[in-house]
Formats: C-alpha cells, sequence, structure tokens
C-alpha cells in the first residue's frame, strides 16, 4: 500500500482551548489540532505572583520546550513549559483533579466491617460486628499471659499501630502481657473460631487457667 501512494491517516486530537487562564480558572472551548498536533497545559508564572495557564494545540517539537510569552501591554514576561498529551480532551482529566483537589475533594474511603471481640482465650472469642472510622483497619491482637495463657482480641485499629508491639494489663492481679496486632483490609477480615463446642472447651480452660493465676499472684 506504501508503494503506490496509500499511507494511514493519522487521526487529528480534539483538545480544549483557554488563551489565556490564571491559577486554575480557564475559559475552555473545544479545538480541533492539525496534523501532528497534540493537546497541551501550558504554566507558568508572571510577576513571581500570578500563576498563568493556557490550553489548546502545539506542534509536538514544542512540547515540554520552555518558551517566553508576553502577557499584556505592560509587556510582563513569564515562562512557560507546555506539558502534551496524546488522547482526545485528555488535558481535561488533569484539570478535573486539580480543581477538586483545590476546592477540598478527595476520593472517599471506604469504612470497614470488621469482627470485634474485647477478650478472648486461645481461639475461643465471642463476636460481634463493629464499624470502623476512617483510616482503621481490622486487626487480630495475641499475646500470652504468665506464659500459659493464650488471649486474644479482636477489631479495628489505626493504621500506624498494625504490627506494633503494646503492653496490656489483664485482670486486677496486674498480670502483665504483651500484645501485637496483625491487621488486614478487607470486611471481616479478622474472623475468629466459629466452633461452638471448641469454644466452650476453650472458655473452660481459660477460667481455670485464670483463676490458677490469679490464686498464685494473690499467694
Amino acid at each position: 500500500m506504501e508503494s503506490v501512494g496509500f499511507v494511514e491517516e493519522e487521526e487529528l486530537l480534539e483538545c480544549f482551548r483557554c488563551d489565556l487562564g490564571f491559577w486554575d480558572a480557564c475559559y475552555t472551548t473545544e479545538t480541533n489540532c492539525s496534523l501532528g498536533e497534540r493537546c497541551f497545559t501550558g504554566r507558568g508564572k508572571a510577576a513571581d505572583v500570578l500563576d498563568v495557564k493556557t490550553l489548546g494545540c502545539v506542534k509536538a517539537e514544542e512540547c515540554d520546550v520552555e518558551t517566553t510569552v508576553e502577557l499584556f501591554p505592560n509587556r510582563t514576561v513569564f515562562v512557560m513549559t507546555k506539558r502534551c498529551c496524546d488522547t482526545p480532551f485528555s488535558e481535561a482529566k488533569e484539570q478535573l483533579e486539580e480543581l477538586m483537589e483545590s476546592v477540598g475533594f478527595v476520593e472517599e474511603e471506604e469504612l470497614l466491617e470488621c469482627f470485634r471481640c474485647d477478650l478472648g482465650f486461645w481461639d475461643a472469642c465471642y463476636t460481634t460486628e463493629t464499624n470502623c472510622s476512617l483510616g482503621e483497619r481490622c486487626f487480630t491482637g495475641r499475646g500470652k499471659a504468665a506464659d500459659v495463657l493464650d488471649v486474644k482480641t479482636l477489631g479495628c485499629v489505626k493504621a500506624e499501630e498494625c504490627d506494633v508491639e503494646t503492653t496490656v494489663e489483664l485482670f486486677p492481679n496486674r498480670t502483665v502481657f504483651v500484645m501485637t496486632k496483625r491487621c488486614c483490609d478487607t470486611p471481616f477480615c479478622n474472623s475468629a473460631h466459629t466452633c461452638p463446642i471448641c469454644t466452650l472447651l476453650y472458655l473452660t480452660v481459660a477460667l481455670l487457667t485464670a483463676c490458677r493465676i490469679t490464686d498464685t499472684s494473690m499467694g
């Protein structure tokens, strides 16, 4: 096809056009680029205080090149760099993201639902469901009291507290143990033991062990 003069026609871009804007305010229209041109977003600063912005079409060789522009009849000069893209109206996404950021819009983070257990022994934990706050994760906390009693907690925790050892006081006898909270970030990912017979067995053993620890510390 090339030998007889047929070549694939390059698609002409459609872009937004703004001859002059200040900060992120730019009155835009739509424009059709010429062959070989790209969409661009140009930014510069005049007199070190005025942020200026332009949008439109530009030749590919002018992309990412600093150019000097004269602003108004007072000959205020500023340097502008034109950042280019090659998909239709693609500079609109950048403009929208900047606008949302400037007015404080951020993507809402999904709040997690997790299992909660204030105190359990071994894998026995009486659980309920709870809703975490913004920035929290589900966690499973494990520790050992008096070197014999495995304790466990479930719930929500701030992300910065994940995988950090914390010291916890158990019962009025001040039995202290170290607990590490392992976190996850999907709904109910901190599931607990669900076998009722096992739970009853674990709780019975835990109660007897706790009584023994209490008697030992008081004696």
